[in-house]
C-alpha cells in the first residue's frame, strides 16, 4: 500500500500566537518549515478509536470527585506531552538507530549502544524529544512508501550521532500503520496505545481538532480496582505501587477512560481565556479526551496535567521556543498559565464525564492473577464480559470437557470439582454475540495447583548484526541479536535461501558461523520462544564483501562534458579554456563564484582513501583562506589550504591519503564528498582545478 503524500514547503517569518486577551502575544520565528497535507495529519483509520466521534446515546457517568480529590482541590499545572514525528527520505543518508541500557542511562548523547536498525533521514532531522537528559521521549518515525511507521519511546538525538532509544522491553519500539491502523497498540504510553494517538498537529488550533485527544492526569487518583480498562491495553507499574500507586475509589476514572464533555453543555456559554482552550474544549465534546499514561499527582498546590502535542504545534501554535538541534523547549509550557490556558483546561475537565459506554460489541477483561485450585476443591470462573446480550458460550478446545467440568452456555461460568486429572491443562471458551457478528475468547492456563495468570508470547527478535540489508559483511561475521521479551529460548534459521532453513534451537542471542562465501547473500532469522508459544521474527539479510581487488576509481573529472550538473558538481564556477592539465578544459571560480562540491561517493567499507587533483592560483593569497575540505558526515572539514603557488598560474599536483582507522573513519562513509572552497576569493582573483580524481582501496 502506497499512501498518497502530498509536502509543501512554505516559510513562516514570523508567527504570533495571542494567549488571551491582555496577554501579550508570544512570536515565534521559522522560517521554511513543512507543512502535512495529507491523511498522515489525522492518522488512523476513521473508525479508529481516536477518529471517531461520540455516538448520540453515549452513556456518560460523574467522575469529578476523582479528578479534582476528595478536597476539591483543582490540578493547577498544564505541560506538554511533546511528541516528534519525523518522515523517512530515501534520498538521505541511513542513520543509525540504536538502544541502550534503559531510562537511567546517565548520558544519552553517546553511540554506545546496540545497533537495532537503520532508516534513511535526514541528518538534522529532529527526532530525539525530552525535557532534559533524564526524561522520556515519544517518537513516530513514518515512510510515506508505506504508510507504516516506528514508534519508540526515551529517545535522545545529539548533532552527529544516531537516534538513541531506551527501551529494553521492546527497543524496536511498534510497528504501526499510520494510514489505515486502528490505533490501539503501540508502546510509547502506560496504556501501551501509540504515541502518535491523540497527538495535537500542528495547525489544529486553527482548524479545529477533529479527533481524541491523549491527556495524563493524577496517577494517584486512577482507579484501584480498575488498573486500566479498553481501548488501553495495560497499565504502568505505579498501578500497584505502595508509594506512587493507583489509590482512587472511582472505578471509571483510569488509563483508557473516555472523558467527555456532555452534548447538553453549551460552550459558548463559558468565558475561554485563550481561542486555544476554546478549540480543545470542542475537541472533548466531540471526541472526548482519553486517559494514556500518567502524571505526577500530589504537588503543592494540585496535580499536574500534561496533553500530547507534536513538537511543530509547540513552536507553531503555542508558540514556544524549542532548540533546533536538540529539540529541546527552551521556555517552560508552564508560563502558558499566566496567558489563561491552564485556566480554560482545568474549566474543561470541571465539564467531563467518563464515557462508560465506549466499548466494542463484546469485551472480555483480562484474566485475573493466581486462584489456588486444590484436588477435590470446587473450582468456578466467569468472565467478566461487556456487550448486548445475551450473549452465548461455548467450548473451544480441547474438544470435549474434562471429567467433573461444565460450562454455563448463558453465563460463561465455568465450574470444575477438581481431581486428579492430569496438569497442566488449557481451557478456552467463546463468547458469540447475539447475531453472531461479534465474538472473542478467554482462555485458562492451569498448572497443577494454581490458575495463573496466562503468559503473554514472547516479542520478536530485534537488534540484528550484521544489520538488515548490511552490505560488504565480512566473510568472517557471526549473528547477534536482541532477544524478544519474554523469551525463553530462539530458534536459529540460516541460509542462502528465502526463507532460511532451521539450524538449531538455543538459548544465547549469538550464533558462530562458518566462513561465509563472498559477494553472497545470505537470509536468516530468530524465533523466540516461551511456554505460550513462538513468535516468529522477521527475515533479515544481508551480502558478503566482494572479493578483495586493487585499486578502485570512485570519481574522475577533467571537465570536458562542460555541464558541471551532468557531471554530479554543485556550484557556480565557470569553463576555462584559458589553461587545462588534460583536454582542454578546467573549472575555474573567481571573485564571485561559491564552492564547487563533488557528487556523493560511497567510501564506507574500504581501506583507504586518496585523492588527487591540480591547482593553479591566479594571484589567490593565503589571506584568502581558500581551503580543499572533506565531508565527515556532519560538517565540512579542512584538510588542505590552497594558497600561494611558486610559481603562480602553473599547475600543482595535490595527493591526500587516508587510512581507515581509528580517527578517520568518518570519511569512510556512503556519503563521501568533496570540496573546494572558492566563496572567499578577493576581486581580479582566480583559481582552476582540473583532473580531480578519487580512489579507494
Amino acid at each position: 500500500m502506497k499512501a498518497n503524500v502530498h509536502l509543501a514547503q512554505i516559510s513562516l517569518l514570523c508567527t504570533a500566537v495571542l494567549l488571551s486577551a491582555g496577554a501579550q502575544a508570544q512570536q515565534s520565528c521559522v522560517v521554511d518549515l513543512p507543512l502535512e497535507l495529507d491523511p498522515l495529519q489525522t492518522p488512523f483509520a476513521t473508525n479508529s478509536i481516536w477518529n471517531r466521534t461520540i455516538p448520540a446515546g453515549a452513556i456518560y457517568v460523574d467522575v469529578q470527585d476523582a479528578i479534582f480529590g476528595d478536597t476539591a482541590e483543582a490540578p493547577t499545572r498544564v505541560n506538554l506531552d511533546l511528541i516528534t514525528v519525523t518522515y523517512v527520505d530515501p534520498t538521505q543518508p541511513l542513520v543509525r538507530i540504536e538502544n541502550n541500557a534503559g531510562y537511567g542511562y546517565p548520558d544519552r548523547a553517546s553511540s554506545s549502544g546496540k545497533l537495532l536498525y537503520e532508516r534513511h533521514l535526514a541528518d538534522n532531522a529532529a527526532i530525539g524529544v525530552s525535557w532534559s537528559k533524564s526524561g522520556n521521549a515519544l517518537f513516530t518515525i513514518i515512510d510515506l512508501a508505506t504508510g507504516y511507521g516506528d514508534e519508540g519511546v526515551g529517545s535522545w538525538r545529539c548533532p552527529g550521532e544516531p537516534l538513541l532509544t531506551f527501551n529494553p522491553d521492546s527497543p524496536f519500539g511498534h510497528h504501526i500503520d499510520v494510514i489505515n491502523g486502528h490505533g490501539r497498540l503501540g508502546y510509547g504510553r502506560a496504556s501501551r496505545l501509540p504515541s502518535l494517538g491523540g497527538a495535537i498537529r500542528m495547525g489544529e488550533i486553527n482548524t479545529g481538532i477533529s479527533h481524541a485527544v491523549a491527556v495524563n492526569l493524577s496517577s494517584l487518583r486512577y482507579s484501584s480496582t480498575n488498573h486500566f480498562v479498553w481501548p488501553a491495553s495495560g497499565a504502568d507499574d505505579f498501578a500497584t505501587s505502595p508509594l506512587n500507586g493507583y489509590f482512587g475509589p472511582n472505578p471509571n476514572y483510569t488509563i483508557g477512560a473516555l472523558l467527555a464533555i456532555p452534548p447538553n453543555i453549551n460552550l459558548n456559554s463559558f468565558s475561554w481565556a485563550t481561542p486555544q482552550g476554546r478549540i480543545l474544549a470542542q475537541s472533548a465534546q466531540d471526541y472526548g479526551w482519553y486517559i494514556t499514561d500518567s502524571a505526577t499527582g500530589g504537588l503543592p498546590g494540585g496535580d499536574l496535567i500534561a496533553m500530547a502535542m507534536e513538537v511543530k504545534a509547540a513552536k507553531v501554535d503555542f508558540g514556544l521556543a524549542i532548540d533546533p538541534v536538540t529539540n529541546l523547549k527552551t521556555v517552560d509550557p508552564l508560563r502558558l498559565d499566566a496567558a489563561g490556558f491552564n485556566r480554560d483546561t482545568l474549566q474543561i475537565l470541571t465539564l467531563v464525564k467518563a464515557v462508560v459506554s465506549n466499548i466494542p460489541a463484546l469485551y472480555i477483561t483480562p484474566v485475573p492473577g493466581a486462584t489456588v485450585v486444590a484436588n477435590g476443591s470446587n473450582f468456578n470462573y466467569t468472565p467478566a464480559v461487556t456487550g448486548a446480550g445475551p450473549i452465548t458460550w461455548r467450548l473451544l478446545s480441547p474438544a470435549l470437557f474434562p471429567p467433573g467440568m461444565a460450562l454455563n452456555t448463558a453465563t460463561g461460568e465455568l465450574t470444575w470439582l477438581v481431581d486428579s486429572l492430569a496438569l497442566p491443562l488449557t481451557i478456552t471458551i467463546l463468547a458469540t454475540s447475539p447475531n453472531g457478528s461479534d465474538s472473542v475468547t478467554t482462555t485458562l492456563i492451569m498448572p497443577s495447583g494454581t490458575v495463573p495468570t496466562p503468559v503473554p508470547g514472547p516479542s520478536p527478535a530485534h537488534g540484528p548484526m550484521p544489520a538488515n540489508l548490511d552490505a560488504r559483511v565480512a566473510i568472517d561475521s557471526d549473528l547477534s541479536w536482541s532477544t524478544g521479551s519474554g523469551s525463553i529460548s530462539s530458534n536459529v534459521h540460516f541460509g542462502n535461501t528465502n526463507p532460511p532453513a532451521f539450524v538449531q534451537n538455543q538459548t544465547g542471542a549469538s550464533h558462530d558461523l562458518d566462513t561465509l562465501a563472498y559477494n553472497s547473500t545470505y537470509y536468516w532469522r530468530i524465533d523466540e520462544i516461551n511456554e505460550s508459544g513462538t513468535t516468529t521474527g522477521m527475515v533479515w539479510r544481508f551480502t558478503t564483501e566482494t572479493v578483495p581487488t586493487g585499486p578502485e576509481t570512485l570519481l574522475f573529472d577533467n571537465f570536458e562534458d562542460g555541464n558541471f550538473a551532468t557531471e554530479g558538481w554543485l556550484t557556480d564556477w565557470t569553463y576555462t579554456r584559458e589553461a587545462a592539465v588534460s583536454g582542454i578544459q578546467a573549472a575555474k571560480g573567481t571573485n564571485s563564484s561559491n564552492d564547487l562540491i563533488s557528487r556523493n561517493v560511497d567510501t564506507s567499507g574500504w581501506n583507504t582513501l586518496t585523492v588527487s587533483f591540480y591547482y593553479y592560483d591566479d594571484d589567490i593569497d593565503n589571506s584568502d583562506n581558500v581551503m580543499f575540505q572533506v565531508w565527515n558526515g556532519s560538517r565540512y572539514v579542512n584538510v588542505e589550504e590552497l594558497g600561494v603557488t611558486s610559481p603562480e598560474d602553473t599547475w600543482q599536483f595535490y595527493t591526500i591519503t587516508v587510512s581507515n582507522i581509528a580517527g578517520t573513519s568518518q570519511f569512510f562513509r556512503p556519503d563521501f564528498k568533496i570540496k573546494f572552497e572558492g566563496s572567499s576569493i578577493d576581486l581580479f582573483e582566480n583559481i582552476g582545478i582540473d583532473d580531480v580524481k578519487i580512489v579507494v582501496e
